[in-house]
C-alpha cells in the first residue's frame, strides 16, 4: 500500500472517531408528544362546546348567514328596492288633499263696528303624469264662509265650490311612449344592474370561503403528513438501535436519522402554525368566534368534467355578471342617444282645461248647479318655442353619441377577453387533472420505493442515508399529490366564478335575479351610425 493511501485511511479514522464520540456525548433532541395539535385545539379558551365537524357546504351556509360583507350587500338592497318603487310610482296617480280654517276679527274705525269672519275650506286635487308625456290634474276646490257684525247679528252665510280640469301634452319635445317612460326603464335596468352587483359580491365571497376552506385542508394534510413522517422517523431510530445492539450497524450511522427527526420536529411545528393561520382565515371569512373549535371535512376525490369550449362559452355570455352588466349599459346608452336627440326638437305642446265655479248662500244650490256643463269656462290652446343659436343641445347628442360608441367597444373587447380567458381556464384544468394524475403516480411509487429500502435495511443491505433520502422524497411526494388535488378543486372553483355560475353549483338563490328581458334583447353587438368628427354641431 502506498504512503499516500495509508495517510488517506488514517484521516478517514479519526474522522469517523471524532463522529461517534459526537453522537454519544450530543443528546438527541425533545420530541414532540404525539397528536400535540389536537390536544390544543382541545383547551382552546372560553370555549366549552366539542369540537365540530364543518363540511363546505355548511361553511358556505355559515357565510351566508354570518358574512358582514354579505350582510351590507343586502342592507344596501333595501335602498335599492325603495327607488325602484319611487320610480314604478311615476305614473301612478297622486292624491293631495288641502284643509284650512280661519277666524278673522276686523273693527271700522269710522263706525266702530267689529265684523267677525269664520272660513273653511278644503281642496282634494288628483293629478296623473301620462306615459305619452303630458299631465292632467282635476281640482275641486271648496270654501265656507260666515260674517256677522254687532249690528247686523247673524251674519249671512257664503259656499263656493269649483271644479277645475287641466291637461297637458308635449307633441315633440318631451313627448312619445319611448321618452315619456325612459326615467322608469332606466330605473328597471338599475334594478338589475343592482341584482347582478349582488350576484357579484355573493359569488365573491363564497369564492373566498372555499379557497379558505380547501386552504385549511391543504394545510391539514400537510401537518398529517409531517406527522406520519415523524412517526417513521422514530421507527426508523427504534431499528437502528436493534441492529446497533446487535453489532449489524454501526452507531455512527444513525445521526442520520437523528438529523431526519430533528429537522421533522421542526417541519411538524411549522406544519402546526400554519394550520392555526389556516383555521383563523377561515373563520375570519365566516365572521365566526375566532375561539370556535372547527374540525373540516377533508373531500380529495377527483372528477374529470365537461370542458366543452362552445357549451362553456354560452354560459359565461348567459351568466357572467359584467358582461350583463355591460349589455344594460350598452341600452341605456341607447336610450341617452334618444333622450338628447329629442331635446333638440321644438317645444309643441297642447294644453286644454275645463272650470266651472258658483258661488250660493245655500250648499244645496251649489252642489245641483255645479254640474251645468253649459255653464262652465273651457280653454284649448297650443305653444310652440323654437331654439336658436344654442349649440349646447347638439353637443349633448355628440357626447351621448361617443359615449355609445365607447359602450360598444368596451363590450366587444369585454367579450374577447371572456374567450380568450375560457381558453386559458380549458388548458389550466387540464394541465392540472394531468398533475394530479402524475402527483399521485410519483407517490405510489415513492411509497414503494421507501418500503423496498426499509426491506433493505433490515438485512443490512441499505443505509440511514439512503432510507432518510427516500423518506423525504415519499413527504415530498405526498404533499404534492395534495397540493396537485386542492389546485384542481380551486381550478374548478375559479372556472364557476368566471362563468358566473358559483351561485347555481352551490344551490344559492337570488330573487328576480333571472329578470334580463332587456338585457336579452342584444342578441348581438348593435352597429350605430359613423360619427363626423369635423362637424361643429
Amino acid at each position: 500500500m502506498s504512503h499516500q493511501n495509508q495517510l488517506i485511511l488514517v484521516v478517514i479514522y479519526i474522522f469517523i472517531s471524532k463522529i461517534g464520540m459526537a453522537a454519544e456525548i450530543v443528546a438527541p433532541p425533545p420530541s414532540i408528544e404525539p397528536n400535540q395539535y389536537e390536544h390544543r385545539q382541545s383547551n382552546l379558551k372560553t370555549s366549552k362546546l366539542p369540537i365540530q365537524k364543518l363540511s363546505l357546504n355548511e361553511a358556505i351556509a355559515l357565510a351566508l348567514s354570518h358574512n358582514r360583507t354579505i350582510k351590507t350587500a343586502y342592507l344596501q338592497r333595501i335602498t335599492d328596492k325603495w327607488s325602484l318603487y319611487v320610480a314604478r310610482d311615476e305614473f301612478r296617480p297622486n292624491l293631495d288633499l288641502d284643509i284650512s280654517t280661519t277666524a278673522a276679527d276686523t273693527i271700522d274705525k269710522s263706525t266702530g263696528t267689529r265684523t267677525r269672519t269664520y272660513t273653511t275650506s278644503y281642496s282634494p286635487t288628483a293629478s296623473l303624469a301620462l306615459r305619452t308625456g303630458g299631465s292632467l290634474s282635476a281640482t275641486w276646490n271648496n270654501s265656507y264662509t260666515r260674517s256677522k257684525d254687532d249690528d247686523a247679528g247673524v251674519g249671512t252665510p257664503s259656499h263656493t265650490s269649483g271644479i277645475s280640469l287641466s291637461f297637458s301634452q308635449p307633441l315633440l319635445k318631451g313627448g312619445g311612449l319611448e321618452v315619456a317612460q325612459a326615467s322608469q326603464v332606466q330605473a328597471e335596468r338599475a334594478e338589475q344592474v343592482n341584482l347582478l352587483s349582488l350576484k357579484s359580491s355573493l359569488i365573491s365571497t363564497i369564492t373566498s370561503v372555499i379557497q379558505a376552506y380547501r386552504s385549511l385542508v391543504q394545510t391539514k394534510r400537510a401537518y398529517e403528513i409531517s406527522k406520519d413522517s415523524l412517526e417513521r422517523t422514530r421507527k426508523l431510530l427504534e431499528v437502528n438501535k436493534l441492529l446497533i445492539d446487535a453489532g449489524r450497524m454501526a452507531a455512527v450511522e444513525s445521526i442520520q436519522a437523528e438529523a431526519d427527526l430533528a429537522r421533522g420536529e421542526l417541519d411538524l411545528r411549522t406544519s402546526e402554525n400554519s394550520l392555526d393561520a389556516a383555521r383563523l382565515a377561515l373563520l375570519r371569512i365566516l365572521d365566526i368566534d375566532k375561539y370556535s373549535r372547527i374540525d373540516i371535512i377533508e373531500d380529495l376525490d377527483i372528477n374529470e368534467v365537461d370542458l366543452n369550449f362552445d357549451k362553456l362559452q354560452t354560459i359565461a355570455f348567459a351568466e357572467r355578471t359584467d358582461y350583463l352588466q355591460a349589455k344594460l349599459g350598452l341600452l341605456d346608452s341607447q336610450l341617452n342617444l334618444i333622450l338628447a336627440k329629442n331635446n333638440k326638437l321644438w317645444e309643441l305642446g297642447l294644453t286644454a282645461s275645463y272650470s266651472n265655479t258658483l258661488t250660493n248662500r245655500s250648499r244645496h244650490e251649489v252642489s245641483r248647479n255645479l254640474g251645468e256643463i253649459s255653464e262652465a269656462d273651457y280653454s284649448l290652446g297650443m305653444s310652440l318655442k323654437i331654439p336658436f343659436g344654442d349649440y349646447t343641445l347638439e353637443q349633448t347628442v355628440v357626447n351621448a353619441r361617443i359615449a355609445l360608441k365607447n359602450q360598444q367597444l368596451a363590450l366587444i373587447e369585454l367579450k374577447d377577453e371572456i374567450l380568450i380567458g375560457l381558453e386559458d381556464q380549458i388548458r389550466d384544468i387540464n394541465i392540472k387533472f394531468e398533475q394530479v394524475r402524475l402527483a399521485k403516480r410519483s407517490r405510489e411509487l415513492a411509497e414503494q420505493t421507501l418500503f423496498i429500502e426499509n426491506e433493505k435495511l433490515r438485512a443490512g443491505r441499505s443505509s440511514n442515508f439512503e432510507l432518510v433520502s427516500f423518506q423525504n422524497s415519499l413527504v415530498t411526494a405526498e404533499n404534492s399529490e395534495v397540493d396537485a388535488i386542492i389546485a384542481y378543486h380551486n381550478a374548478l372553483t375559479s372556472l364557476d366564478e368566471f362563468l358566473g355560475t358559483t351561485l347555481d353549483t352551490w344551490g344559492i338563490e337570488i330573487q328576480n335575479i333571472t329578470r334580463k328581458s332587456d338585457i336579452n334583447k342584444i342578441s348581438d353587438i348593435p352597429e350605430i351610425e359613423e360619427i363626423n368628427f369635423d362637424q361643429k354641431k
